[in-house]
C-alpha cells in the first residue's frame, strides 16, 4: 500500500531527480536532490502553463484558418452569383422541340415630339386621345 502511494505521488517525481544525480554525480547529492524536488514543482507547473498556451494558439489558428476558408468560399460564392446574376433575373426560355424559339417583342416606340408651336412642358402624349 505505501509503495502505492509513492508510485501514484511521488513515482515520476523521484524518478527523474535519482536519475539527474546519476547523471551529474553532484559533490553533495542529498542538497541536489532536496533542491531538484523543491523546483520539480515549479517546473511542472510552468511546462502545464506553456502546454496550455500552446494548446489556445492551435486552436486559435484551426479558428483564423476556418474563418479564412469561409472567407474564401464566400468570396467564390459572390463571383459566381456575379456572373450567373443576368441569367437569373432573365432566364432563357426553354423551347419544347418541334418549336421555334419566339423573337422578343419590341419596345414600344417613343411618343411623337409635341407638335410645332406647342409651348414646352405643357404638352403630354396620351395614348387614349390619339
Amino acid at each position: 500500500m505505501d509503495s502505492d502511494y509513492l508510485r501514484n505521488h511521488l513515482g515520476s517525481c523521484l524518478k527523474e531527480a535519482l536519475g539527474e544525480v546519476v547523471e551529474k554525480r553532484p559533490h553533495d547529492p542529498i542538497e541536489y536532490l532536496a533542491q531538484y524536488l523543491y523546483k520539480y514543482q515549479e517546473n511542472e507547473l510552468y511546462n502545464r502553463k506553456l502546454a496550455q498556451a500552446a494548446r489556445e494558439a492551435e486552436e486559435e489558428k484551426s479558428e483564423f484558418v476556418a474563418e479564412n476558408e469561409t472567407e474564401r468560399i464566400c468570396g467564390v460564392e459572390r463571383k459566381i452569383i456575379k456572373k450567373l446574376e443576368p441569367e437569373l433575373i432573365n432566364p432563357p426560355k426553354k423551347v419544347k422541340e418541334g418549336e421555334e424559339e419566339e423573337e422578343p417583342s419590341p419596345t414600344p416606340p417613343p411618343p411623337p415630339p409635341p407638335p410645332p408651336g406647342a409651348p414646352r412642358g405643357e404638352y403630354s402624349y396620351d395614348e387614349d386621345c390619339v
